[in-house]
């Protein structure tokens, strides 16, 4: 029998209303909705995709049950920026959208909206103010918003409320496995039968960064085309399945049903520039209608220090020391080229602060 999802998109007289409903998902938040779509074609082009890709687009599935996985990247291929796109249907320039196209971003989007996900920008971690110094910062924040009425999560809460919960932090191989723990809430999209299989977590994110390297993405993506990918978990402090290590700086959890992951947060190497808030992305419809089909341009940022005055002060060095600095930056003399990279520094510079007062709040 035919997926019933399959048949709703045949019939023509609803596709005005998906287009409506994709636009106000995006509309809402569009930065989650690019985070969501930017994961998901990650899965869709791994090498794992037949486990990764979970939940797969019914609409791609043969009759044999078999995926068409052909199928579905060369809708991918044609997908365009999220902001494009956003101003299409905000102007009813239907035609410039591929139905195709709609029908995946509508299922994904909308249909398949549990858990939901947002975005998190600086007035959200206003609730999370200290000052710690030394962490290093995130290009981007999403929440993992459960239904709270879920049998697992009111399973979670209860058993929560007598043991007590912890967080830590999970470092994913890449950002292709980010997609099936988003919508299954486990930690072992691998082991997916396997509820005993171990999982580490840190109480220091470093560590999760320094066994992680940057991988593609969608090359369309708002939230970067090289990402490295955390969760910040939610644990119940069970002693018979949490071990504390190495001085307690790690966790060894011997029982997945006892994690959830709450925060997921990605570390671009080339990050676009984002809104303040996703319900102004697009105030001025003339000038998102001259920016269609552009390139985002990062705009460098002077590095933070905590003495300010000390970059003032690098406007007084000679250009002959400016020129031998870049020599050996460039020519990779000293070994730091990695810890220098401008991107990291841009990483530093917008969000540092946001991020070091969230984390000491949640931790």
């Amino acid at each position: 029998m035919e997926d019933s999802t399959v048949s709703l998109y045949k019939c023509s007289v609803v596709e005005h209303e998906i287009m409506t409903e994709l636009f106000e998902e995006l509309d809402s938040d569009i930065i989650a909705c690019d985070f969501k779509f930017t994961i998901f074609v990650a899965a869709a082009v791994s090498s794992d995709r037949g486990i990764l890709l979970k939940p797969m687009p019914p609409m791609y599935i043969n009759n044999d049950r078999t995926f068409n996985f052909d199928g579905l990247l060369e809708v991918i291929k044609v997908t365009p920026k999220f902001r494009d796109l956003h101003y299409y249907l905000k102007t009813e320039q239907f035609l410039q959208c591929s139905i195709d196209v709609i029908i995946l971003l509508h299922w994904l989007l909308v249909l398949d909206s549990t858990p939901s996900i947002r975005y998190l920008n600086e007035s959200d971690f206003e609730d999370f103010l200290s000052n710690t110094e030394g962490t290093i910062a995130p290009t981007n924040v999403f929440e993992i918003c459960y239904d709270s009425e879920s049998e697992i999560e009111r399973t979670f809460q209860n058993r929560g409320e007598q043991y007590g919960f912890q967080f830590g932090f999970y470092g994913f191989d890449g950002p292709e496995q980010c997609f099936s723990v988003l919508c299954s809430g486990s930690l072992n999209p691998m082991n997916s039968n396997n509820n005993a299989a171990s999982i580490y977590l840190t109480m220091n994110v470093i560590p999760c960064l320094n066994r992680s390297s940057y991988k593609p993405c969608w090359p369309q993506s708002i939230c970067g085309t090289m990402l490295k990918c955390v969760a910040i978990c939610q644990y119940i402090s069970r002693p018979e399945y949490v071990q504390h290590l190495n001085d307690d700086n790690d966790v060894l959890i011997q029982l997945s049903e006892v994690v959830r992951p709450r925060y997921l947060i990605f570390f671009a190497a080339n990050p676009a520039r984002l809104p303040v808030a996703s319900d102004t992305f697009f105030e001025d419809d003339s000038r998102a209608a001259a920016d269609i089909s552009q390139e985002i341009e990062d705009e460098p940022v002077p590095k933070i220090s905590s003495n300010s005055g000390r970059r003032y002060m690098v406007f007084g060095f000679s250009a002959v020391t400016l020129a031998a600095s870049l020599y050996v930056f460039k020519n990779n003399s000293l070994g730091l080229k990695d810890l220098l990279d401008y991107n990291i520094k841009d990483i530093f510079n917008r969000f540092s602060n946001i991020f070091d007062k969230f984390l000491t709040k949640i931790l």
